[in-house]
């Protein structure tokens, strides 16, 4: 074991990484509760509620992206190096670990920068419709004739849109899934 960062002793570094381990289990406990609330939410709530349900999903799951990110994608640079290590040394431990969904880091960061996002809509939208926080159980949302880009944040049929990048949090969900029962074996 040559680590720069981590220690380099086993059983400290066993401590230390069963620590990140542990924070990947709460956050996937958290994002059950963030399901179990959003199943709530479209039986009983605004579509407002629904969509932070549905976001909160996608938060925790991306919480537990940027722990097992061996490239370190989202880590400022001074930190990247770092990153890069502790992620080495947890798909070390467990090299069953598959990859996250393919736009849940998209996804994450449209939100994270909506701002951007509606500087964008506000500067280029030919017709400037602003549709938002639609839920729907059909695949077309229940609305015909807007451009693509008038329609920011939308939840239909288990997809979970925001300015024309989606996710499956069903996917998103058993994804993380997997990720916790790997840890735990």
């Amino acid at each position: 074991m040559d680590n720069k960062y981590f220690p380099n002793n086993p059983n400290e570094l066993d401590r230390i990484m069963r620590l990140y381990e542990q924070e990947i289990q709460i956050r996937k406990e958290w994002m059950n509760e963030c399901v179990v609330q959003l199943q709530h939410a479209l039986k009983n709530s605004t579509p407002s509620m629904v969509i932070h349900y549905a976001t909160s999903v996608i938060n925790q799951a991306m919480v537990i992206v940027r722990i097992l990110d061996k490239d370190a994608t989202s880590s400022r640079p001074k930190d990247k190096e770092r990153s890069k290590e502790r992620a080495k040394i947890i798909h070390d431990r467990n090299p069953e670990l598959i990859e996250p969904p393919e736009m849940l880091r998209k996804i994450r960061n449209d939100y994270e920068h909506f701002e951007e996002r509606m500087d964008d809509w506000a500067t280029t939208s030919v017709s400037k419709n602003y549709v938002d926080l639609i839920v729907s159980d059909s695949e077309s949302g229940g609305i015909s004739g807007i451009e693509e880009t008038d329609k920011f944040r939308q939840l239909t049929a288990g997809y979970l849109t925001f300015w024309n990048t989606e996710v499956d949090l069903q996917e998103v969900i058993n994804w993380v899934g997997k990720v916790s029962r790997t840890i735990n074996n």
